[in-house]
């Protein structure tokens, strides 16, 4: 069948022991459906629907976004490497790679600025990517002016739901 991805009530294992050490509250935990269908989730509806693939996630800063695509990729490495998931549960398909897109870099002095170093990135997702893969974009094109962005932004989304149709955040 198709690539699933459920985690319910997970928590950043880092973040989590971080905040316990120094007295802090507890984390609060997340939870993420990708694929498959509502029931197997155990979502309240009446129909047995199939859950989208891909997941945009927009909020205000420090609000979070980024802790829950790393938190989405560490559990998904534990649970594939057979370790307990700091998770209520977590149901998934096996992941042949995770690609990510994550941050601001460049690399000057081989003559490439931010916004081609994260064009170089995101055509290896474009070009590697199977149904099989984890895909996590964060702040896919900021490198550049906000139509330019909206527009790559807009076009690898597109790529990714409805040719590589692998799960996304």
């Amino acid at each position: 069948g198709s690539p699933v991805l459920h985690i319910t009530a997970g928590r950043h294992p880092m973040l989590e022991q971080s905040l316990l050490e120094r007295g802090g509250d507890d984390f609060i935990s997340n939870s993420v459906a990708l694929g498959g269908k509502t029931k197997a989730v155990g979502m309240a509806c009446e129909s047995n629907e199939y859950l989208p693939r891909l997941l945009l996630l927009s909020g205000p800063n420090m609000g979070g976004k980024s802790t829950l695509l790393r938190q989405t990729c560490l559990i998904t490495i534990m649970a594939q490497l057979g370790c307990m998931v700091p998770a209520d549960s977590c149901k998934m398909t096996p992941v042949d790679r995770i690609f990510t897109r994550v941050g601001a870099s460049d690399k000057v002095l081989e003559g490439q600025s931010t916004f081609f170093v994260e064009l170089a990135e995101t055509a290896n997702i474009l070009h590697s990517a199977t149904q099989d893969s984890l895909c996590i974009l964060d702040e896919l094109g900021r490198g550049t002016a906000t139509h330019d962005g909206t527009a790559i932004a807009h076009a690898v989304v597109d790529r990714l739901v409805r040719t590589t149709r692998c799960n996304t955040l």
